[in-house]
């Protein structure tokens, strides 16, 4: 009777041989009575129902143990999806983070533009006076980097420009105004007068 039940236990252990199992569990259990047969005929009513009853055993074992391999490829299933699943986050996580590198270099450039706008600004403004202008333009005119009309020009100021001028070179051709340039005594007017259209 155990070798019955190793027998048994071998079939049920085999998750693609259930139906043989099944089939063979029948078998031997067919087997098992005709042999039981030979023998004396009082044992042979309680060795069947005794086959019969491990039989509906055995087919219970079997109905779980498939259920639970159906749950186990439902769960195996739902792994690979999960992992599918973290690695397309994984590939966008890596699309997010190129873009990110080229919008921070972006963004880097456009920091170094408005400093440069900030610093054209700021030069600009010390061309007008935080105190009462001294002066005004008196036509659209350049400021120049050095005395000179040959000297880089530095800012086009519009007429009517208030300018502080700091002070005069060249004998009194050119004025210093604001911080950052020279302009033509020409271009000039003191700033009590009105502006020339």
């Amino acid at each position: 009777m155990s070798n019955f039940r190793e027998f048994l236990a071998k079939l049920w252990k085999d998750e693609r041989g259930m139906m043989v199992g099944l089939v063979g569990v029948v078998a031997v259990a067919g087997w098992g009575l005709a042999l039981a047969s030979m023998g004396g005929s009082g044992d042979l009513e309680e060795k069947l129902l005794a086959a019969e009853a491990h039989l509906t055993v055995t087919k219970a074992e079997l109905s779980k143990a498939s259920t639970e391999i159906a749950a186990a490829r439902e769960v195996q299933q739902g792994v690979q999806e999960a992992t599918a699943s973290l690695a397309d986050m994984a590939r966008q996580l890596e699309s997010d983070r190129g873009e990110l590198a080229v919008l921070t270099l972006k963004i880097d450039a456009a920091k170094g533009r408005l400093d440069m706008l900030r610093a054209e600004a700021k030069e600009r403004q010390d061309l007008v006076a935080d105190a009462a202008p001294s002066y005004r333009t008196t036509t659209r005119a350049r400021v120049r980097a050095a005395p000179t009309t040959e000297s880089k020009e530095v800012a086009m100021v519009p007429a009517g420009t208030p300018l502080v001028v700091l002070g005069s070179v060249e004998d009194g051709v050119w004025y210093r105004v604001g911080r950052v340039g020279f302009m033509h005594r020409d271009l000039l007017t003191p700033a009590s007068s009105a502006p020339s259209q």
